[in-house]
């Protein structure tokens, strides 16, 4: 008798173990139909309360910001004219929101411009750092530069199909001045870019 059929008979026949693995992505505590039916006030306050659990798989501020971009996207109407709704709240979300307002432009969906404005105002507002000693989730953004660059994407977007109506641009100017002064990207970045040896975050 050979000692695999020996330890066999004493141990009875090998089974492979079934393993559930794979990749788990940002998770939502809310599908994006759940929360249109909040409506914006209702929207709005539950982002400002969500908390995250401790588990690993658990819904974050990133997965609850996904959804955010799409309902934004598809519903651009209603929430851009409710932009300013989403000023105070987590970074994570306002870029959420503005995401989502690209990601309209893109489609060729219409905004309204003077609340998206100055929601884009608002953020560039804030210092780029999280001041005070709260915690944060890890999923959530770890500054406002994210932020940012959004604001940065969501413009030259809506720059590049002229979607900005034209008695808007002395709101826009500022904006765009501040974003060409911001620290980021470096000026050593922006040489290698030119350079062909750097690929920017924007």
């Amino acid at each position: 008798i050979s000692r695999h059929d020996d330890i066999e008979q004493r141990l009875g026949a090998y089974r492979k173990p079934e393993i559930a693995g794979g990749f788990v992505g940002p998770k939502s505590p809310d599908t994006v139909e759940e929360l249109n039916a909040l409506g914006v006030k209702g929207l709005v306050d539950r982002l400002r309360t969500f908390q995250p659990g401790n588990e690993w798989d658990g819904p974050t501020p990133e997965g609850l910001s996904r959804n955010l971009t799409t309902l934004v996207s598809t519903e651009a109407a209603t929430y851009s004219s409710a932009a300013e709704e989403f000023e105070d709240l987590d970074p994570t979300y306002v870029r959420g929101v503005l995401d989502g307002f690209r990601d309209a432009v893109k489609a060729g969906r219409g905004l309204s411009w003077p609340p998206v404005l100055e929601l884009c105002a608002w953020a560039l507002r804030q210092r780029r750092e999280i001041g005070g000693n709260k915690a944060r989730h890890e999923d959530s953004d770890p500054d406002w530069s994210w932020t940012r660059k959004s604001v940065a994407w969501l413009l030259s977007e809506a720059l590049s199909v002229n979607f900005v109506p034209l008695d808007l641009r002395d709101r826009l100017w500022p904006l765009l001045a501040r974003l060409a002064a911001d620290p980021e990207p470096t000026p050593q970045h922006e040489n290698d870019y030119s350079q062909g040896e750097y690929s920017p975050a924007l």
